[in-house]
């Protein structure tokens, strides 16, 4: 199991390289857009596309972004042989309702573990996108908008058997953070400089150095 999930893009990411085994010229990533889906179409290309920019300036040469709402209920059978072609496959920060459900109504999910139990693919995420790779999601009502989503799926891909919240130094998230510790007791608070890796047995934290700033 190889998960690298961020609270804010991709703070050291040379460990992310270190986990996939390539350079980043050599990677091939699937993006998960599906967070900004409460966006019309032109914006939610443009979010995305600038998400993908990210990769691109830390030296990707192939991201394809991903729109799960172009797959019908339960293809993880199609989901999985699709997401083999890739190393890395990166959701997308945004509404995390919204993602949760298009990755439960297609089956992603499953996809995602197969691969993952295969060793793989790495999988990572930023915010709404690493959210939703622990146990459950329970808790960032005070945050998100789960009223924009289709149906509330609480259960996450329960990848991580942490409770991991995201931009816990940022003013605007300290009462969603209060209420998600208060839901799931000891979690792991993550700044917005921090990511959590998980390498096989190995889960820990790391921090972008000032002079990655």
């Amino acid at each position: 199991m190889r998960l690298y999930l961020s609270s804010y893009r991709v703070p050291v990411p040379e460990e992310l390289f270190r986990l996939i085994g390539k350079a980043p010229s050599e990677v091939r990533m699937a993006m998960v857009g599906n967070a900004k889906d409460k966006y019309i179409p032109r914006v939610w290309q443009l979010k995305n596309d600038r998400s993908k920019q990210v990769f691109t300036e830390l030296g990707v040469a192939h991201c394809d972004i991903i729109d799960l709402r172009e797959f019908a209920d339960d293809s993880a059978a199609e989901l999985t042989a699709l997401l083999s072609a890739y190393d890395l496959v990166w959701a997308n920060g945004g509404n995390t309702f919204m993602l949760m459900y298009e990755i439960r109504r297609t089956g992603f999910d499953e996809a995602v573990r197969q691969l993952l139990d295969r060793d793989h693919i790495v999988y990572g995420g930023a915010s709404a996108g690493q959210l939703v790779a622990g146990p459950s999601i329970h808790g960032i009502e005070l945050a998100d908008d789960p009223e924009f989503a289709e149906a509330v799926v609480l259960g996450g891909m329960n990848l991580v058997d942490a409770h991991i919240f995201p931009h816990a130094d940022d003013p605007i998230f300290t009462e969603a953070l209060a209420d998600f510790r208060a839901k799931h007791g000891d979690i792991i608070a993550l700044k917005n400089s921090q990511a959590c890796v998980v390498d096989g047995d190995e889960r820990r934290v790391i921090e972008r150095s000032e002079n990655q700033k």
